[in-house]
């Protein structure tokens, strides 16, 4: 995995992209590590109760895990300004997400997660606030759900394609274009992609899920985000590696 986020960050280094936020918790084995009004942490990583935050390992790769047991918010957000500001008008959001059954096996309610990206006057993303973001904060966004397979296995979709479920890690990639014109840009599946104005598009891996979503947010940049499961989420462990955020996208 920390081989996959090296082979991006060339990448953005070839092409010049604008990463704005980078995080790979590889630094440290504790997630207080991860917390703070630097560039690259973020204001604030949930440890509730009933759904503890840790920093685990696997295959010496480190990542943020969340382990659901109960009635609980799970939350990470970055209230403290990215980079860019007022020209953030393209996102470029690429994150490694994983779904896991908890100790107590059960059938997920279908309810959603919301990762935001917004701006503007608001304490939606400031540290101990479980709200959602409002529309007028918002530049654009996407949802998560759970499901449950035949066979026991816990997957995710992206709302609402729910035909579509994954399991295990996954890359979730999410462009959205606010710049008052068409772009064109190298998509996860190596082929160029033209996304039009107020239009996003999200892909789990190299398939497609949302490819002409209209965004509606009432701003037009972007400084912050918040990835935000409500208390009554399915019971699971989520898992969370190499986020990036970038104001650019690949053009080769």
């Amino acid at each position: 995995m920390k081989k996959t986020l090296l082979f991006i960050a060339l990448i953005y280094s070839s092409y010049s992209y604008g990463q704005i936020f980078s995080q790979d918790f590889n630094a440290s084995d504790v997630n207080k590590t991860y917390i703070g009004s630097s560039v690259n942490q973020f204001d604030w990583i949930t440890d509730f109760k009933n759904s503890r935050s840790t920093i685990e390992t696997e295959n010496e790769n480190r990542f943020l895990r969340f382990n659901k047991i109960g009635s609980s918010s799970v939350i990470i957000s970055k209230n403290t300004p990215l980079p860019g500001g007022a020209k953030n008008n393209l996102a470029y959001v690429q994150f490694k997400f994983r779904i896991s059954a908890p100790d107590a096996v059960e059938i997920p309610e279908n309810k959603l997660a919301m990762f935001y990206l917004g701006a503007g006057n608001t304490d939606a993303f400031e540290a101990k606030n479980t709200a959602a973001v409002l529309n007028d904060n918002l530049f654009s966004g996407f949802g998560i759900r759970v499901s449950k397979a035949a066979n026991g296995e816990y997957k995710f979709y992206i709302s609402p394609m729910e035909k579509n479920t994954f399991s295990g890690w996954q890359t979730i990639t999410c462009v959205a274009n606010r710049t008052g014109e068409a772009i064109t840009f190298k998509a996860p599946d190596g082929k160029e992609y033209t996304l039009q104005n107020n239009k996003q598009a999200v892909w789990v891996g190299n398939t497609l899920q949302i490819g002409t979503g209209t965004l509606t947010g009432g701003q037009t940049t972007f400084d912050k985000f918040k990835l935000r499961f409500i208390p009554d989420y399915p019971n699971v462990k989520i898992d969370i590696d190499d986020m990036i955020i970038s104001n650019s996208v690949p053009v080769k």
